[in-house]
Order: C-alpha cells, then sequence, then structure tokens
C-alpha cells in the first residue's frame, strides 16, 4: 500500500507540476539512503520535500528551461504583466516559449502606457501558460498548452461602484465567468453543448469571488486591438464577443466545440 500511495502522489505531482514527481522520489532518497530522521520522519519528509521543490522551482528550473526555449512569465506585482492567482506560479504553469515573452511583456507596457488610467498602474494577468519542459507535454485541462507558444489571458474588469477599470477578475482562477451572449448574438454554448457535454464546464472550477465587479467591453477591445497588431498567430475568443467588439482581423476565431467556451478568457499564441 504504501508503494501504491507513493506512485499515487509521483503521478499527482508531474501531472500537476511537471517536476514535482521528480523532486518527490528524489526526497524519499535523500530520506532513507542519506539523512534518516529518528524522530518526526513524517513531518520532516514533508518540510523537506517543500524547501526542495521551492529551491529547485526557483533556481533551477528556470535555467534549464532556458535550453528548451522556454522562460517564465514575470511574477511580481511591480511589473504591467503579473498572474491571476499564486496556484500557476507554484505549479509552473507560467512558462512560454522565448518567442511569446517579448510579445506578451510588450503588448502588456503598451496596454498600461495608452490607458487613460496611468495612475492605476493597470496590468495584464495572465492564467495559464504552459509547463518548462517537453514539447507535447499536457497541461491539464488544456488541450493545446503543450509547447511553450500558448497562453491565456483574463477579460478586463471594473467596480460597479466606479467607472475605473482594476486588476481583478471576477473568479478566483480566471476561468468560469462568462459573458454571456445577449439576445440575437450567436450562442455557441447551446450549439456546442448538443454534443459535447464539456463546453461550459469551467464554471464548475472559477470560484467566483468578485460580485462588485463587471466586465469592462471597452478595455478588453483595447486588449484585443493591441494583441491583433502584435505578431500573434490566433486568437480565441467566442463568435459572440468578436461580433460585439467589431473585430474583423481573421487572426480571431472560434476555437472549436471540443475545447471549452472562450467568453471568460483570451487564448493567444504564436507560430
Amino acid at each position: 500500500m504504501k508503494i501504491f500511495g507513493r506512485c499515487i502522489w509521483f503521478l499527482v505531482l508531474t501531472v500537476v507540476t511537471q517536476v514535482g514527481g521528480i523532486i518527490y522520489l528524489f526526497n524519499i532518497g535523500i530520506h532513507r539512503y542519506v539523512w534518516k530522521p529518528k524522530k518526526s520522519k513524517w513531518l520532516k519528509r514533508q518540510f523537506s520535500f517543500i524547501v526542495m521543490y521551492v529551491s529547485i522551482c526557483l533556481m533551477v528550473v528556470p535555467p534549464v528551461a532556458r535550453l528548451n526555449d522556454r522562460q517564465p512569465l514575470p511574477w511580481f506585482k511591480v511589473t504591467t504583466l503579473q498572474p491571476q492567482n499564486w496556484f500557476t506560479i507554484v505549479c509552473n504553469r507560467h512558462y512560454v516559449h522565448t518567442a511569446l515573452y517579448p510579445l506578451i511583456t510588450q503588448v502588456a507596457d503598451d496596454f498600461n502606457a495608452t490607458s487613460e488610467y496611468n495612475e492605476a498602474s493597470l496590468t495584464i494577468n495572465y492564467l495559464d501558460a504552459n509547463f518548462p519542459f517537453i514539447d507535447g507535454f499536457p497541461l491539464i485541462p488544456h488541450l493545446s498548452h503543450n509547447d511553450g507558444k500558448k497562453l491565456d489571458l483574463a477579460f478586463r474588469y471594473q467596480s460597479i461602484s466606479t467607472p475605473l477599470a482594476v486588476n481583478q477578475t471576477k473568479s478566483l482562477l480566471g476561468y468560469g465567468v462568462y459573458v454571456e451572449p445577449a439576445s440575437g448574438e450567436l450562442n455557441q454554448t447551446t450549439a456546442c453543448k448538443k454534443n459535447r457535454w464539456q463546453y461550459d464546464i469551467t464554471k464548475y472550477i472559477g470560484f467566483p469571488i468578485n460580485d462588485g465587479l463587471i466586465y469592462d467591453e471597452d478595455q478588453t477591445k483595447r486588449l484585443m486591438t493591441l494583441l491583433v497588431a502584435a505578431n500573434t498567430e490566433k486568437i480565441f475568443i467566442e463568435p459572440h464577443l468578436k461580433t460585439r467588439m467589431g473585430i474583423q482581423s481573421d487572426k480571431v476565431r472560434f476555437h472549436g466545440c471540443h475545447a471549452v467556451r472562450h467568453d471568460d478568457h483570451i487564448h493567444i499564441q504564436v507560430q
């Protein structure tokens, strides 16, 4: 049972963080063959795993990932590009190809520089990107975030009580709170759910937290305009939002019913 349990932990940590499973096995080996504490062995093993995991993810993974043409996105709030939540950082889901990194950081700088709310230091909040290593390694639950060239961005929101834009989203993970089609607009969700049950599954994992915010169409359109003008290959949002924002670019397209709905975030990718 102990071996079975360790196999499960190895699989879970590998699926969720990519490198956590290897670090987990390495930690077990150290406790068995190098450091053999006589008391509180379980607690010391957990503590040493956390220290080892954090140290490796901060000091070893980033430089090695560059050998695979990937680098971590900024995660300090002093930049114009920041993660929506710390889960993305802790689980190594914030890595992008070296061709995507300068593109999205420049878009973030331009978004803030051209804002009428410069005093608010507007940022772009990114969601899931990619793992640091191995093309084709899946970033569950995404279908295509496996080569460093894809990135999800949060929509823009503003406070209900004031007209100012904010650097927050309506859900903890940035997914799952949808901008529903209005009457007369194409309802792609209804069409897709006839054959694809999973199409709006993200509503169960979004964890809404900010009822005081509303979707900011003007700021989201401004962000979309910058993304279209950049050297992006494809941008995915729901068809009704593309029509509503009056976007004509062929880069902006429907992602297909096999994926999940995209009226809660923007998906971009480069060649």
